[in-house]
């Protein structure tokens, strides 16, 4: 009876030794693992026997999967799928302008700019989240505070290390997500330790975190730019009031925080800094990566453990 005991326990611990997915990469690296989906263009899986985090693998750095089971899937057809290929665009029946409420093909926002006539732009989303662009697991916070020349204190934090995951698109946000969901596996890091993308990814296929200039399309829709680069906060009551007027026509969340109007994109400065665009900003305010008129940089960037606004983008 002890023997047949010893016997079936090695037996489970046999099976459970194997019950575990083998990715193999087309550089003959294995990765144990445990496979959670695979998608058109990529593998999400999390570690076998490490830490609980979900991560992506392109598809086209796959050679196959053998999974517990024994059975096998095979990659070496899949190549590298370009931007403008992978992008999910839904189906339009008309042209739009911007201030329009695009709601077509289940994808519903604002729409901020216009191409083609209107049959293609870019929306943005009608909810929104306040989030750092990198969460706990990959900043050190370093607190202070600074005296603003309104006589107010402001904590400021300073954001050290980290990684430059080279998201440096200025122009379309999308290839910075496609350059996140690749660098992932090899920085140790999930999605969920940078909030400000895990965020827009989980509105759905096709929403992301807008790079800089995509926000421009915001800035003019609402900004009433003048050349002498001032921004009153009468001003800035004035841009919120416009932005909060038209969210609340079309049942969108409004512009929580006040006095600012910011928000952050997707395009990395460095290691440390990430762009955020501040809608129109008073002189004073010296972290603001935009300027009134719109499109004069401040080169330093902002902390990418501060945290902002976050609106998600959808092309159409």
């Amino acid at each position: 009876m002890g023997r047949v005991w010893l016997l079936l326990v090695a037996a489970v611990w046999c099976s459970g030794a194997r019950a575990q997915d083998v990715i193999l990469l087309r550089n003959a690296e294995e990765i144990r693992a445990e496979v959670r989906e695979v998608t058109d263009t990529h593998l999400i899986y999390r570690l076998w026997d490490g830490p609980d985090e979900v991560l992506m693998l392109p598809r086209s750095e796959v050679f196959s999967v053998t999974y517990r089971n024994g059975t096998q899937d095979f990659f070496m057809t899949d190549r590298a799928v370009s931007a403008a290929a992978e992008y999910p665009w839904p189906a339009v029946t008309k042209s739009y302008r911007p201030g329009d409420l695009f709601d077509e093909d289940g994808v519903r926002g604002l729409v901020i700019s216009v191409t083609d006539g209107g049959r293609h732009g870019l929306l943005l989303s009608l909810d929104q989240a306040e989030l750092p662009w990198v969460g706990e697991a990959n900043r050190q916070i370093l607190a202070g505070t600074v005296e603003m020349i309104s006589g107010w204190t402001e904590v400021r934090y300073a954001y050290h290390g980290g990684v430059a995951l080279g998201t440096t698109d200025c122009s379309d946000g999308w290839n910075n997500r496609l350059r996140l969901l690749e660098a992932l596996p090899s920085i140790g890091f999930a999605l969920s330790d940078y909030p400000a993308f895990a965020w827009c990814e989980a509105k759905g296929a096709g929403w992301y975190l807008p790079s800089r200039d995509e926000l421009k399309g915001l800035w003019t829709l609402f900004g009433d730019a003048v050349e002498d680069g001032k921004f009153s906060m009468g001003d800035y009551d004035a841009l919120r009031n416009r932005f909060n007027a038209c969210m609340a026509r079309y049942g969108g969340d409004p512009y929580p925080r006040w006095p600012a109007f910011r928000f952050w994109s997707s395009t990395e400065k460095d290691a440390a800094r990430g762009y955020g665009v501040d809608v129109g900003c008073r002189p004073e305010v010296v972290w603001r990566s935009h300027r009134k008129p719109y499109g004069t940089l401040r080169s330093e960037g902002e902390s990418k453990a501060t945290v902002w606004s976050v609106r998600a983008v959808h092309k159409f």
